[in-house]
């Protein structure tokens, strides 16, 4: 990563290390780093119901559970327009944080 060309263009530009390191280098490491953290809210979310279950930890993994077992669909339900909102929050956020990490990708303007 350090010995890329854009990391030794800015440094014979005349760039500090640490201005290189947080303007160069830790910008495209956030790429990836976006993409996981995005991508991990709903694995996060379904996770809970086993931890909850498991421990006997009062929450929404455990209401989930037991809404399931009880047949109340309508708690069913709305715990999983919850979960699907959330992880398209996560998804809308990664997309902004992605072009505040990286100024190549910008909103479409008009076409």
């Amino acid at each position: 990563m350090i010995r890329q060309d854009y990391i030794t263009t800015a440094r014979a530009k005349g760039a500090s290390t640490q201005a290189v390191l947080w303007h160069h280098a830790f910008r495209n490491a956030l790429i990836p780093l976006i993409t996981l953290l995005g991508l991990s809210i709903p694995y996060l979310i379904s996770g809970s119901v086993i931890v909850e279950q498991m421990f006997e930890w009062d929450g929404i993994g455990r209401l989930y559970m037991q809404s399931i077992l009880r047949r109340d669909y309508t708690t069913v339900m709305a715990l999983t327009v919850a979960t699907s909102v959330l992880t398209l929050l996560a998804s809308v956020v990664s997309d902004i944080l992605y072009a505040v990490a990286d100024p190549r990708i910008r909103l479409a303007e008009g076409r």
